[in-house]
């Protein structure tokens, strides 16, 4: 039950949540438009940077490619999402409930036995009791 629980919850907070594979894509995505933007402004220094400009177009062209094919999969995941939530709905109608109680064990509950006797719990021996008297016997004479 707890199993079912933990994956519901998953699912809640993952219609909500940008996967973390297209969120990734993006990242990359806005890396490698800084790096262009760096590469530009050291070809308007003269640095030589054509192989390097030729390579992040490349890059950011495959992860553009890359996230809007996680977006369509993506779309299309929330999409059946919504229509397992649909069919939940549904079936719990007016109870709001889906699963059935649960089972009751078949085996009668267990009589807690009485230990035995040496393991009893034993009350406390008796302390002698206080005197007060033996404490002024016990001080020197000189202190009185």
């Amino acid at each position: 039950m707890s199993l079912l629980d933990t994956a519901s919850a998953r699912v809640a907070i993952s219609q909500h949540a940008v996967p973390p594979e297209v969120d990734d894509a993006r990242r990359r995505i806005e890396a490698l438009e800084t790096e262009l933007a760096i590469i530009a402004r050291e070809t308007a220094v003269g640095v030589a940077t054509a192989e390097r400009e030729r390579s992040a177009r490349e890059k950011r062209q495959a992860e553009q490619v890359r996230l809007q094919e996680l977006e369509v999969r993506w779309e299309k995941e929330k999409e059946l999402v919504g229509k397992i939530l649909d069919i939940r709905a549904r079936l719990r109608g007016d109870t709001g409930k889906v699963e059935a109680p649960p089972a009751r064990s078949r085996r009668p509950p267990t009589r807690r036995r009485r230990p035995p006797p040496s393991r009893r719990a034993r009350p406390p021996k008796p302390r002698p009791p206080h005197r007060a008297s033996a404490k002024r016997t016990a001080r020197p004479s000189w202190r009185s």
